[in-house]
């Protein structure tokens, strides 16, 4: 399970990869999860072929496991992609900051 962290000035939202899993992914998160930088998204790609949602930022995201990623990837096996998606749209729309927050089994990748 994954999240998008969605930020502005006066508002964070946090939003789960599906409402029943929120307890599910707050108890897996341990100290192998990780957290990107936070930064605007400047685009967005899909791939028909994979059914692949990927997020680009103006720099690469940074996280400990990836630090030379260019995109984030949320996978076709995301049960909450739809709700990620919409955050994202809604971020990138405001011009907001985001992050992504995962485990390496996670549907999530970079």
């Amino acid at each position: 399970m994954a999240s998008l962290f969605f930020s502005s000035r006066r508002v964070r939202v946090l939003l789960l990869a599906g409402v029943a899993a929120a307890l599910s992914i707050i108890s897996q998160v341990s100290a192998a999860a990780e957290t990107t930088i936070s930064q605007p998204i400047v685009q967005l790609r899909y791939s028909g072929n994979w059914d692949i949602t990927y997020f680009v930022g103006p720099a690469r995201w940074g996280s400990a496991c990836c630090p030379n990623a260019l995109h984030a990837q949320v996978l076709f096996s995301n049960s909450g992609r739809k709700q990620l998606l919409a955050v994202a749209l809604s971020a990138k729309a405001a011009g907001s900051k985001v992050n992504f927050h995962f485990k390496q089994s996670s549907p999530i990748a970079l």
